[in-house]
Protein backbone atom coordinates (compact mmCIF):
# COMPACT_ATOMS: atom_id res chain seq x y z
CA UNK A 1 0.00 0.00 0.00
CA UNK A 2 3.15 2.30 0.49
CA UNK A 3 4.21 1.61 -2.82
CA UNK A 4 0.26 2.62 -4.36
CA UNK A 5 0.65 5.66 -2.84
CA UNK A 6 3.73 6.58 -3.62
CA UNK A 7 2.73 6.38 -7.17
CA UNK A 8 -0.46 7.93 -6.49
CA UNK A 9 1.33 11.14 -5.07
CA UNK A 10 3.56 11.48 -8.26
CA UNK A 11 0.71 10.78 -10.22
CA UNK A 12 -0.99 13.86 -8.50
CA UNK A 13 1.52 16.60 -9.20
CA UNK A 14 2.27 15.21 -12.27
CA UNK A 15 -0.91 16.06 -13.68
CA UNK A 16 -0.90 19.37 -11.79
CA UNK A 17 1.87 20.38 -13.68
CA UNK A 18 1.15 19.34 -16.88
CA UNK A 19 -2.40 21.42 -16.51
CA UNK A 20 -0.35 23.88 -15.21
CA UNK A 21 2.43 24.08 -18.00
CA UNK A 22 -0.15 23.34 -20.64
CA UNK A 23 -1.80 26.57 -19.48
CA UNK A 24 1.15 28.31 -19.53
CA UNK A 25 3.51 26.40 -21.95
CA UNK A 26 0.92 27.65 -25.01
CA UNK A 27 3.14 30.59 -25.09
CA UNK A 28 6.40 28.43 -24.79
CA UNK A 29 4.80 25.89 -27.84
CA UNK A 30 4.83 28.24 -30.06
CA UNK A 31 8.56 29.19 -29.45
CA UNK A 32 9.54 25.76 -29.36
Amino acid sequence: RKEEMSENETQLPFEIVSESEMSEGEDENSDF
